[in-house]
C-alpha cells in the first residue's frame, strides 16, 4: 500500500489516475504514453496543440484530473498561459505542486513510482 497526502492508496486506485500531456513535440508525448502505459496507466488525455488543450478542457470535469505533464515551451499559447487558464478554470490536481529556480512548474503525484 501506498500513502500519499489523504492517505493510503492502493497501486490499483493510482493506475486509475487520469494524466493530462500538453505537449507541442509529438514526439515527447509517444514517448511519456509508452512510459505510462507501460507502468499500467490507462487514462491519459493528450494534446499537441495547447489551444485546442484548452478549448477542450473547458468541456471536461476539471477535477477529474490527477496529473499534469505541461511542455511550457510552445507556439501560440506557452505552458505559462496553460496554467493560467487550468487556474481560471480552477482545475484542482491531487498533485503537490513543485518550482524550480529555472521557473519550469512540475506537477507530481507524491507516491508515483520512479522508472
Amino acid at each position: 500500500m501506498l500513502k500519499s497526502l489523504h492517505g493510503p492508496v492502493e497501486p490499483q486506485e493510482l493506475l486509475q489516475s487520469r494524466i493530462l500531456m500538453i505537449d507541442d513535440t509529438k514526439i515527447n508525448i509517444e514517448i511519456q504514453d509508452d512510459i505510462l502505459r507501460h507502468a499500467g496507466f490507462q487514462h491519459l488525455i493528450e494534446f499537441t496543440n495547447s489551444s485546442h488543450a484548452v478549448e477542450k478542457l473547458v468541456h471536461m470535469d476539471p477535477n477529474g484530473i490527477d496529473l499534469v505533464l505541461l511542455d511550457l515551451m510552445m507556439p501560440k499559447m506557452d505552458g505559462f498561459r496553460v496554467l493560467e487558464n487550468l487556474r481560471n478554470m480552477q482545475v484542482r490536481t491531487s498533485a503537490w505542486k513543485c518550482y524550480k529556480s529555472s521557473g519550469l512548474k512540475l506537477f507530481f503525484l507524491p507516491f508515483l513510482p520512479i522508472f
